[in-house]
């Protein structure tokens, strides 16, 4: 028998060391920063405000391109956030309380529900008779559908649609969740071509529409729409396994060389409705022919042209029939084979608008090997860096108003993915043409950038250096409103812009924190270049700051962002198209509704039958104009407060 003193001494130093690694957690589970007691504000008052914070608005075209592997101290993982949410407890028999709301389309609690969390049924629970639900999810279930990104609660009911599911997120477990449901109906058929054949894999769909929300009461904000969609068999068939009743959706039916059809659906059932798809017909196409060859005269079979976001492959001969929509004049005509210098007619969109698209039979010829550059990351003592990304920084992109942005460069090497430095520090870029390029690398981690000065395609000794200085070693401030009060659960985020476009930006994420409840936060080794904060959070409205923007102490920085009002329009007359929102300039403001898949941002909204669903501005907002099919219908003054949903009632 062991000697009992030696075990009771292990279970005290056992016993001890939990409780500090207990007192280690924060209190809500996210990062706080905890600055010392020298360096942080002693009350709110101690800040003062200098910066004013830029709304993003409309930033539904922002994708992070990928994510950054975090350094310490960054946001924690799924992982992490569960189990600080569970207060650390790794035991996987240990569950975490879910809350939630399920309403149906009219606004009204759905008691009796089954909810679930999706993929994981047997985490499952019934609506109480106010529609309120609490889901106890498991440890190690919570965590698995957290890092697959696969994460929301919706129905389970044979009556029942999920519209809208509640999305979990890792760092706002205690959020309330909403779900909105509509009652199930059938919906099955075939969809045939003029001639009566089948089509095979045509593609169905309805759009959930914001209009459908406007009875919802509670903000969308943790809520991701589901659309339904289906495609056909083989016979042409189809089912849709979950069809909601909405009143007055539009069925989309579309398949490729046919006009896509749209018909409204009614709320009852149909279970053989016959759709017949007409092909598309040639003389309302918009069409660029042509012939794409090698420098011998060769036919360049299975070359692709694109212009704008156009694309086709040549046949056996090198020929192409291109059908293409709108393009700007700066638009370009691309012909591209992996591995060979490409055929680029730049501007080709001024030309198609000068001419009427009379542009008569194209002629592009394929170059030699396309150019590259190559050289080394080194450090400041000159040691090699390795593992640093490296890409062109002005690379020619040639899709359109589109995400991911589609390059030249990319195209020729078959591939989206930067290059990457070696262990002795060197790199290749390769697909360039015969032009100059700014090259920039960069640390998926640190975010560290450092860019060179243009140099030709072909140079093979670039040398990239990271100076000695190049981060910070400590950056902190203070987040206020523009109310002077200090913002508490702001998250605060480290990002590097990796590609610009015509209508966003692409981006990657870095270190992040949270505010503390004096608004402040700190945030070790920044880069001093090229990065910008973010601020995010369901108090505000999201905003950013680039590097310049910071001030010269970047140990005291004070930012001011938009506290996020929400409000909501009910019982007004239902003849009302829209709403506007003013300033006290007179200015429109940005409306906004948020999303667990992004926020949409339009100086209009909506409005159904007199009602909308929850919208958001800033506190800048002093009067909401109403428009009817005529115009303008009236005008009501208000003031909107942030910590409450204000409603506009008539």
């Amino acid at each position: 028998m062991k000697n009992p003193i030696i075990l009771i001494a292990a279970a005290c130093v056992a016993a001890v060391l939990a409780f500090l690694w207990y007192e280690s957690l924060s209190e809500d589970g996210k990062v706080v920063a905890q600055p010392s007691e020298l360096q942080r504000p002693d009350s709110a008052e101690d800040v003062e405000t200098e910066l004013q914070a830029p709304s993003i608005g409309n930033r539904q075209a922002e994708f992070p391109v990928e994510e950054a592997e975090p350094e310490s101290p960054v946001a924690p993982s799924a992982a992490e956030q569960v189990a600080n949410a569970t207060k650390g407890q790794a035991d996987a028999d240990i569950s975490t309380e879910i809350r939630g709301r399920v309403l149906g389309l009219d606004g009204a609690p759905i008691a009796g529900l089954r909810l679930v969390l999706e993929n994981s049924k047997e985490t499952e629970t019934i609506s109480s008779a106010d529609g309120s639900f609490l889901l106890a999810a498991q440890h190690d279930t919570l965590e698995r559908l957290l890092g697959s990104g696969h994460s929301t609660v919706i129905a389970y009911d044979p009556e029942w649609v999920t519209v809208m599911a509640g999305n979990l997120l890792h760092d706002r477990l205690e959020a309330e969740l909403l779900v909105v449901v509509a009652e199930r109906m059938d919906c099955a058929g075939h969809v045939l071509d003029e001639g009566g054949q089948p089509l095979e894999g045509a593609l169905l769909s309805v759009r959930i529409r914001d209009e459908y929300l406007s009875s919802i009461p509670i903000p969308l904000d943790h809520t991701r729409t589901v659309d339904p969609q289906a495609r056909t068999a083989a016979d042409g068939s189809f089912r849709f396994e979950a069809m909601p009743k909405l009143p007055g959706a539009a069925l989309r039916t579309a398949s490729d060389g046919f006009e896509t059809d749209y018909r409204t659906l009614g709320n009852e059932g149909q279970l053989n409705l016959e759709i017949v798809l007409l092909a598309e017909r040639e003389d309302e196409q918009i069409l660029i022919v042509g012939i794409v060859v090698h420098q011998d005269g060769r036919a360049a079979e299975g070359a692709t042209v694109r212009l704008a976001n156009a694309s086709t492959k040549t046949d056996k001969s090198g020929s192409f029939r291109l059908e293409y929509g709108y393009v700007n004049d700066e638009a370009a005509l691309v012909a591209v084979e992996k591995g060979l210098m490409p055929a680029h007619h730049p501007r080709f969109g001024s030309l198609l608008r000068e001419s009427g698209g009379q542009v008569g039979m194209q002629r592009l010829v394929l170059g030699a090997e396309p150019l590259s550059i190559s050289g080394k990351v080194l450090d400041a003592q000159g040691k090699p860096v390795k593992w640093m990304k490296v890409a062109p920084h002005n690379p020619t992109a040639v899709s359109q108003n589109s995400y991911p942005i589609v390059t030249l460069e990319g195209m020729v090497q078959g591939s989206t993915q930067p290059s990457q430095s070696k262990r002795d520090g060197s790199f290749e870029i390769g697909g360039l043409e015969a032009r100059d390029y700014v090259v920039r690398a960069w640390n998926a981690k640190t975010l560290l950038q450092i860019t060179s000065d243009p140099v030709p395609a072909g140079t093979d000794d670039l040398v990239l250096r990271i100076p000695e200085d190049a981060l910070y070693e400590r950056i902190a401030g203070v987040v206020r409103s523009r109310r002077g009060l200090p913002l508490a659960d702001v998250q605060v985020t480290v990002s590097l812009v990796t590609s610009r476009g015509e209508s966003g930006s692409s981006w990657i994420s870095g270190k992040s924190v949270t505010t503390d409840e004096l608004g402040f936060f700190e945030i070790e080794g920044v880069p001093k270049t090229h990065v910008h904060l973010t601020f995010g959070g369901d108090g505000i409205l999201n905003a950013s700051f680039e590097l310049d923007e910071w001030g010269d102490d970047v140990e005291a920085l004070s930012f001011v962002v938009s506290e996020r009002c929400r409000f909501r329009l009910e019982g007004g007359d239902p003849q009302w198209t829209h709403l506007r929102v003013l300033d006290a300039t007179g200015a429109d403001m940005m409306v906004t509704t948020f999303k667990s898949q992004g926020s949409s941002s339009s100086t209009n909204a909506s409005i159904t039958d007199g009602n909308t669903h929850v919208l958001a501005v800033g506190e800048d907002a002093r009067t909401v104009v109403l428009h009817n099919s005529e115009g303008e219908a009236q005008r009501v003054p208000v003031q909107f407060s942030a910590s409450e949903i204000n409603l506009l009632t008539f």
